[in-house]
C-alpha cells in the first residue's frame, strides 16, 4: 500500500489503466506479487543507452526501450542464480537481446519509410490506431537465439512471426553487396521435455525450437544505401513462385 499511494494511475481505455511514479524501494522490499499468469517486468537504466538501435529517436514513443538492460544484471546472489534456474532462456545473455541493429546490415530493427518510427503517425495508423503495422524485425529467436525471425507487423493484413526455412542466411551477414535475399517462412513454436507443444504457461527447461516445413510465404529483402532496407512479402507463395520485386515494394528505415 505504501508503494501504491505514490503512483499515480491513469485510465488509458475501458477497463485498463496504467500507473507511473518514482518509488524509493530497498533490498528485500516487496514490491508486489504475480498471480498464475504471465506478467511484463523489465529493469530500465536511463544511464545506460543500448548500441543496437542505429536510430534512438524511432522510439521516442517509448523512450526506455532504448535504456532497456537485463535484468539478471541488477540481482545479487544467491537470488540471481535461484531466479536464472526459472529461465526458459538456457543461452547468454539469459535476459536475452533487443537491440540487433547493425550498420548496413539486415539484421535489427526496421519501420516502414514515413511511418514515423515505434509509434508511427496518425496518417500512417489511420483510423485503426495499428501503430505496429509498419514494423519489421529481422532477428533471432528469444530462447534460442541460433534460430532467425522474422516479425512483421503486416503479413496480409495481421501481424505475424515467421521462422526461416533452412535458418539461412544469417542476417548479420547480409549486406548491399548480396543484392535480393530470399527467405521463405514457416511457423514456428518449442516443443517441451515430453514431446508436446509447448503452451508458453507452463515450465520446461529443456525447451526446444521447432520449425514448421509448411511454407507460409516468402518475404525479398534489399539492402539498400544510407540505412534503408527494400522489403516485399509474398503470402502464399514459395520460392519457385517469386522471381523479383513487382510494384507492390516498400522501403523501410531505421
Amino acid at each position: 500500500k505504501e508503494i501504491l499511494d505514490q503512483i499515480t494511475f491513469k485510465q488509458d481505455s475501458p477497463g485498463h489503466s496504467s500507473g507511473f511514479g518514482r518509488v524509493k524501494v530497498k533490498a528485500g522490499e516487496m514490491i508486489g506479487k504475480s498471480g498464475a499468469h504471465q506478467f511484463d517486468f523489465s529493469v530500465i537504466n536511463t544511464e545506460i543507452a543500448l548500441s543496437g538501435f542505429i536510430k534512438p529517436q524511432s522510439y521516442n514513443a517509448e523512450p526506455w526501450k532504448i535504456h532497456t538492460v537485463d535484468t539478471f544484471d541488477y540481482v545479487d546472489e544467491p537470488l540471481k542464480s535461484k531466479l536464472i534456474t526459472k529461465s526458459v532462456r538456457t543461452i547468454s545473455p539469459i535476459g536475452g537481446k533487443i537491440d540487433y541493429d547493425t550498420p548496413g546490415k539486415l539484421v535489427g530493427n526496421w519501420f516502414r519509410q514515413g511511418s514515423g518510427g515505434y509509434f508511427g503517425n496518425q496518417s500512417d495508423r489511420g483510423a485503426s490506431g495499428r501503430y505496429w503495422d509498419s514494423h519489421l524485425s529481422v532477428v533471432y529467436d528469444p530462447i534460442d537465439p541460433t534460430k532467425i525471425t522474422i516479425s512483421t507487423g503486416n503479413f496480409n493484413g495481421a501481424s505475424a512471426q515467421f521462422g526461416v526455412l533452412g535458418n539461412s542466411p544469417d542476417p548479420k551477414e547480409v549486406d548491399e553487396k548480396l543484392g535480393v535475399i530470399k527467405y521463405e517462412l514457416v511457423e514456428r513454436d518449442y516443443q517441451t521435455s515430453s514431446g508436446e507443444v509447448w503452451n508458453e504457461r507452463t515450465f520446461d527447461k529443456n525447451l526446444k525450437f521447432r520449425a514448421d516445413t509448411e511454407i507460409r510465404g516468402v518475404v525479398l529483402f534489399q539492402v539498400l544505401p544510407n540505412q534503408n532496407l527494400k522489403v516485399q512479402f509474398f503470402p502464399g507463395k514459395t520460392s519457385q513462385n517469386v522471381t523479383g520485386f513487382t510494384d507492390s515494394a516498400q522501403i523501410y528505415e531505421r
